[in-house]
């Protein structure tokens, strides 16, 4: 009976340390605004919209990538960022 008892303690442990686990990852979702304030920001303004186009952003954002100032970006949060940028410009 004692067997028993532990063994659903450490089930019901192990379920809701996994839970927790989840919400987490669900918290730590960010966004291209988040992006572009932790990245970029550091040295410029956000643009005014009505100075850029699709092709610029893209542009000035692969020149920024080969000169490796955006590495620390992952490939989805790099598309979070290009998004986000060219969503200001179609405002």
């Amino acid at each position: 009976m004692k067997n028993l008892f532990l063994s659903l303690i450490v089930i019901s442990l192990l379920f809701s340390c996994s839970e927790k686990k989840e919400s987490t990852k669900k918290d730590e979702v960010v966004t291209g605004e988040t992006l572009f304030k932790q990245t970029c920001a550091k040295c410029h303004e956000l643009p005014n919209p009505a100075n850029l186009t699709k092709d610029k952003i893209e542009h000035e954002l692969q020149v920024h990538k080969d000169k490796e100032r955006l590495t620390s970006l992952s490939a989805e949060n790099f598309q979070k960022l290009h998004d986000y940028l060219v969503n200001q410009v179609s405002k």
